[in-house]
Formats: structure tokens, C-alpha cells, sequence
């Protein structure tokens, strides 16, 4: 199987705050890749931070570049940060179509680090091309002024079904030629 990655290239929806970018998908679009060092530029002052429960940004991502059949994997990675003495939780969701959601677990933020969720998929090129992230945050209980994690870089990883594979399972690829 082969993967590729795709980084947030626009604003869907702001609910979050952003600092050191006029952007907020530009707050965590650095294309760092787990496992990359966590040092610079991770701890800088460019993020995105929750600003209460249920606060929800949502992301547009980049076209891939390489021709595939299907993905069937998503795993969306976020480096997040906690202030220290505090519970965060973050939910990641995919769209295909900026209106039906899959919901990944709600995961407590609890240090500094990269955390992923993964989506198991049948995704179309077309699908892929209108891929959006929803970040929402939640305190789950606490206090709103707690309930605030630090976003600083978030990608999608993407398993193709490539189409020489395909081929070689006996599926038959209509118009599509190999090579």
C-alpha cells in the first residue's frame, strides 16, 4: 500500500483562535510529519487554540497529486498541546462532501505530543478532493477556561488501493490504462 499527505489549504469554519497567522489553517500548515522532532518550529507562538466546548474549526484540504483508484485509510495527525494542570479534549471528523460527518473519538489532550485518529474509508478521487477536518474542542466537564488545547500542526495521511494492485487482484478497470 502507498500513502500520501494532505495539508489543510483553507478556512471553512473559525470558531477557534489563531495566533501568528493570518490564517488559521496557516497556524498549523508547516508540513511537519510525526514522527519529526517536536523542537522548533512546534513551539513557536503560531497556533490554533480551542476556545471553549464544543468550538468547532473547519479545514479544506489540498488536492493529491498522484493518480489513484481509492483510498482506504484515513489517519488524521495532530500535534496538541495542554497547559499544564488541564484537561482538554479534542474530536477530529471527516467530511467528503462538507455535510455527513465521521466522528473519531474524543481524545483527552493530555501533554505535549502528537495524537492521530484513524478513519477506515472507501474514498473516490472526487471525495478525496473535497476532504474537510473538523476540529472541535470540548472540556468534557470542565471549566470553559480550561477547556482550551493548542493546536499547532494537523495533516491527513491516505492509504491508496493503487491501481496496479487493483490489477492484479482481478479487477477490472474500465478505461483506466496501467503503466
Amino acid at each position: 500500500m502507498t500513502v500520501f499527505y494532505l495539508s489543510p489549504n483553507g478556512d471553512v469554519t473559525t470558531q477557534w483562535n489563531v495566533t501568528g497567522s493570518a490564517t488559521h489553517y496557516g497556524a498549523i500548515n508547516r508540513t511537519i510529519r510525526y514522527p519529526t522532532d517536536l523542537g522548533a518550529p512546534l513551539w513557536d507562538n503560531i497556533y490554533i487554540q480551542g476556545t471553549g466546548q464544543n468550538k468547532i474549526d473547519v479545514f479544506g484540504m489540498e488536492n493529491p497529486t498522484d493518480s489513484f483508484e481509492s483510498v482506504s485509510q484515513i489517519i488524521i495527525r495532530v500535534f496538541a498541546a495542554a497547559p499544564a494542570a488541564s484537561v482538554h479534549n479534542i474530536k477530529v471528523s471527516i467530511s467528503k462532501d462538507g455535510s455527513s460527518w465521521t466522528d473519531g473519538a474524543v481524545t483527552q489532550i493530555t501533554s505535549s505530543t502528537w495524537y492521530s485518529w484513524t478513519f477506515a474509508v472507501s474514498y473516490s478521487p472526487t471525495d478525496i478532493n473535497n476532504l474537510q477536518v473538523k476540529l472541535t474542542s470540548s472540556g468534557s466537564g470542565v471549566p470553559t477556561l480550561l477547556g482550551k488545547p493548542w493546536v499547532k500542526e494537523m495533516y491527513a495521511e491516505c492509504t491508496i488501493v493503487p491501481l496496479k494492485y487493483l490489477r492484479l487482484q482481478g479487477v477490472k478497470l474500465a478505461g483506466v490504462r496501467l503503466q
